[in-house]
């Protein structure tokens, strides 16, 4: 999963390197923009297509696990798709008035999101290291607040 913006770069790149023709280009970037109007991602589990927020989870989990490993096997996307709705569904359920200002609350989330975590990495034998957890952790909690 890449974002738009690095998607539309590599499309301008390719083109001004001269590996597209004007109509391979404007192919391209069309197919891009439909597929983020449809909300289809490449490496996107279906579960996902409509709920922004957990697939903007679900990319903070991937990207540590795709450090490790290039490839991905299905069954583990989806698992992680299912962490993404999960660490979603921990995030909102601490939300309260002006949670970002509130340390209290941020910490609350990111023990149950760590918590979430390390069982996750057992029970589906991912190594997760602490660093990385930290580092899902951090984009978690950015992603929550950019997102409300």
């Amino acid at each position: 999963y890449k974002k738009f913006s690095q998607m539309l770069q590599e499309a301008i790149d390719e083109f001004r390197l001269k590996r597209l023709t004007e109509i391979d280009y404007l192919k391209k970037v069309n197919n891009i923009y439909d597929n983020v109007i449809d909300n289809k991602f490449e490496g996107i589990p279906e579960s996902l297509s409509n709920k922004p927020e957990a697939r903007a989870y679900f990319n903070a989990i991937i990207e540590r696990i795709e450090k490790k490993s290039n490839e991905i096997a299905e069954p583990l996307r989806d698992r992680m798709a299912r962490a993404g709705m999960d660490i979603e569904r921990i995030i909102e359920n601490q939300k309260i008035v002006d949670w970002k200002r509130n340390l209290d609350v941020e910490k609350q989330m990111r023990n149950e999101i760590e918590d979430y975590l390390i069982t996750l990495s057992e029970e589906s034998g991912i190594e997760l290291t602490f660093d990385d957890i930290d580092l899902i952790l951090d984009n978690s909690i950015k992603i929550a607040k950019s997102r409300d």
